[in-house]
């Protein structure tokens, strides 16, 4: 990104953990062109987006998504602005185990929810690529299987 002039990286700074200021920083120090946005401008910045990248805490065994507060909503402004949306996850963050049940249940017990489950959205990016759901899976079992 830094040596692409043209692009222009608009990302959302989320309350309360404030992950937007050391989003701000790591571009500012790596001079890359950026745009910060609250995440209540959340329309205003995807209707300025030629994509959606939607980070995940853990994919589960049936495809949905375990992921912060609020994707829910930035799936459905992503729809009615026809913006492309993808899930990025790593490949070892892909539940086959379903284990990620649990921590999805310890992190939800408060009255303050920071995750949610969504349903599988058609495009994952991993660090190997760009995948429908299906293919990610593949990938995350031989992945895993052959890590020591």
């Amino acid at each position: 990104l830094a040596k692409n002039k043209e692009a222009t990286l608009i990302f959302l700074d989320s309350h309360p953990q404030e992950f937007g200021n050391a989003m701000h920083q790591s571009f500012k120090n790596h001079k890359i062109k950026h745009l910060q946005f609250s995440d209540l401008q959340m329309g205003i910045a995807i209707s300025k987006s030629d994509f959606c990248l939607i980070g995940v805490d853990a994919i589960k065994k049936n495809g949905n998504a375990i992921v912060k507060t609020g994707t829910q909503t930035a799936l459905k402004v992503s729809k009615e602005n026809h913006t492309k949306t993808y899930l990025v996850a790593n490949t070892w963050g892909i539940d086959t185990t379903n284990s990620a049940n649990n921590l999805f249940n310890q992190n939800t017990q408060t009255d303050t929810k920071y995750e949610e489950i969504i349903k599988p959205v058609e495009s994952y990016i991993t660090e190997q690529g760009i995948f429908d759901f299906e293919h990610v899976v593949r990938e995350s079992k031989f992945f895993n299987k052959n890590l020591i």
